[in-house]
């Protein structure tokens, strides 16, 4: 039996570029040798791909691999742009299909989608999209106005289009999320502004085709923040991580 020939896209654009180069690494590792045939594609900060060091174009390494396993975090390798890529090139990938990519990457949206389906316990009264063209092209003070009119405080103040927790920004007060919402739309292009609720915070990984079901799921996996306000960046991928989940989380069924 021929082996199968897999590429490994890692590196990217986004601000995540270093954390996907270490889940590459993780990817290429477990990938034996006496299975499959491993590319190792490396694409850099302005999005040129490399193989073995060396710039190719996306296409003459998509018609040479039976399938790709996509390593890449945030954008480009999340928001469904490389997934578009992947399918025009007709080639299998792991993770969603380009239209779920970019539904579920962008906070807003994935919310309002999820309250669309009726959950029982999402109870967000407010949310507001600002882009930095909003602040910019009017008073931001204006813009928090009608933040606090519409809904009370604490508010998250999130990227629409960043994963990892890079930026988001919580604020008690009105005031603060003036000072705030300056300084992170300097850096995000796009930002949403919704009502902080503390509560569990539960990841579930699914898979399709897997264990004679069609849509698999696996243990809930409750992450225990203990003395962090956020999972954020540092706490995914520091040392002793493993003390900050439990497996399965403390739900009961009704919410699983």
């Amino acid at each position: 039996m021929s082996k199968l020939n897999i590429a490994v896209l890692r590196g990217g654009v986004s601000v995540e570029y270093p954390t996907s180069l270490k889940t590459g690494n993780a990817v290429l590792n477990a990938l034996h040798y006496d299975k499959y045939n491993t590319l190792d594609i490396l694409i850099d900060k302005s999005g040129v791909w490399h193989n073995r060091g060396v710039p190719v174009e996306p296409m003459d390494i998509l018609q040479k691999v039976d399938v790709v396993f996509n390593a890449l975090h945030g954008t480009y390798g999340e928001d469904g742009a490389v997934q578009s890529l992947l399918e025009h090139a007709g080639v299998p990938f792991t993770g969603p299909k380009s239209f779920g990519a970019a539904l579920s990457f962008h906070k807003a949206y994935a919310l309002q989608k999820v309250a669309s389906e009726n959950i029982d316990n999402l109870k967000i009264q407010g949310q507001k999209i600002v882009s930095a063209l909003d602040v910019l092209d009017g008073d931001i003070n204006k813009i928090t106005d009608e933040v606090f009119t519409s809904f009370a405080p604490p508010y998250v103040i999130k990227p629409t289009g960043s994963g990892s927790s890079f930026g988001v920004a919580f604020a008690q007060t009105k005031d603060e999320l003036t000072n705030l919402l300056e300084k992170v739309i300097l850096e995000f292009e796009e930002v949403v502004i919704e009502e902080f609720i503390q509560g569990k915070e539960i990841t579930v990984t699914l898979v399709e085709n897997m264990r004679g079901e069609k849509i698999y799921m696996a243990p809930p996996l409750e992450i225990l923040k203990r003395d962090r306000k956020i999972f954020d960046i540092n706490s995914k991928y520091a040392e002793g991580i493993e003390e900050m989940i439990k497996i399965p989380a403390s739900v009961n069924e009704h919410t699983k």
